[in-house]
């Protein structure tokens, strides 16, 4: 068992502590659960009978008045979460009609959840339902049922105007992230003229100090990672140190492509926010740029690194060593025990990027 870094009980323990909203946290008579398609809805209620309705899109406006208080209507945030625009007619409501539909749900003590559309495909194949708009719902409330600590969102009241300049400066800041880690993966991060990989390399252990033991192991910061013999015994081996997970997180406050007569660098400026005039907030990164959340669209490469990549590898070495196999499984494939091991781990890699990135932010406060 691995005792050394983590208490993995009380990991898991903290995990439904967490600030996110999620079914478990509210007193649910009954559920029910609601997919649309083009010009109707398909609606199902395992509380009352295992048939499937089908609803027009006029009637689940009405269902607020329809159900029992308690009730929890269930649907898929790109459905019920986001209005209908010039943009986007895929969405059967407007913004007044969800406005009036949410009122009317709170008036009569309905609840709403909005499930993450990116787990839909986890529901089909833990339920072993055909993805269809009729299985849907049956498949998300069968995976709602055994794994009730999945967050669902509440439709949040929002300045739109302010919404959309926070989108634009995410949107900005990912774009130039995603140019700076292609261009520094590309020359796997040994440019000469790399000025983010050398200030890293830098202030390796200056950096390792100040993080806990999760973190180091997350980044390949730790002990075990270090030279054992040879003249660099004791130092940390570049090798095993996991640079673009690293880099990725410091490219959320440094670095930019700059061009110059005979090529390209990557310079160590660093990047502030353009209305405050300062480096960024973990809220912002967290949320905007990073977007490490279940309702997240277009994380980028700097997501995919941490991601993709870098938690994935590390989960499934953790979870190895509390003898639970989490390799070449899909998250639908988890047991009860294998989906809390995984969850108990994400968490700490999350953890880990925080404050991996708080000690950033204040090294480089500190030369501002």
């Amino acid at each position: 068992m691995n005792q050394t870094i983590f208490d993995f009980e009380n990991i898991k323990h903290s995990i439904m502590k967490e600030k996110n909203t999620n079914i478990a946290e509210k007193a649910i008579q009954k559920m029910v659960v609601l997919d649309f398609g083009k010009n109707s809805a398909t609606m199902y209620d395992g509380n009352v009978n295992k048939e499937v309705a089908t609803l027009t899109h006029e009637q689940v406006l009405g269902l607020p008045f329809e159900v029992e208080p308690g009730t929890m209507i269930v649907a898929e945030d790109s459905h019920l979460g986001v209005p209908r625009t010039e943009k986007s007619l895929s969405q059967p409501y407007t913004k007044e009609e969800l406005d009036k539909f949410y009122s009317d749900c709170k008036m009569n003590g309905v609840n709403i959840g909005l499930f993450p559309q990116k787990s839909t495909p986890r529901a089909a194949e833990y339920s072993k339902l055909e993805k269809s708009d009729q299985n849907d719902p049956i498949s998300i409330y069968m995976l709602l049922q055994d794994f009730p600590e999945i967050c669902l969102r509440n439709p949040e009241n929002r300045n739109e105007e302010t919404h959309e300049i926070l989108k634009q400066e995410a949107y900005d800041r990912k774009n130039r992230m995603n140019r700076l880690l292609n261009f520094a993966r590309r020359f796997d991060y040994m440019h000469e003229e790399d000025r983010v990989s050398q200030w890293i390399k830098d202030n390796l252990e200056t950096i390792a100090k100040q993080l806990p033991l999760e973190a180091q192991s997350a980044f390949g910061l730790d002990d075990s990672c270090r030279y054992k013999s040879t003249a660099k015994a004791g130092q940390l081996n570049i090798n095993n140190v996991r640079m673009p997970q690293i880099y990725s997180v410091l490219s959320c406050l440094m670095g930019d492509i700059v061009e110059k007569h005979d090529g390209y660098y990557i310079s160590s400026e660093l990047c502030v926010r353009p209305n405050t005039g300062e480096l960024p907030g973990w809220k912002f990164v967290k949320n905007e740029v990073l977007n490490m959340k279940p309702f997240h669209f277009r994380g980028g490469v700097a997501r995919s690194n941490l991601y993709y990549h870098g938690a994935k590898n590390w989960i499934i070495s953790q979870a190895k060593q509390d003898e639970i196999t989490l390799k070449k499984k899909t998250r639908g494939q988890f047991s009860k025990q294998e989906d809390d091991s995984f969850r108990a781990y994400r968490s700490s890699y999350t953890r880990s990027i925080k404050k991996l990135f708080m000690v950033f932010k204040n090294m480089l406060a500190a030369q501002m």
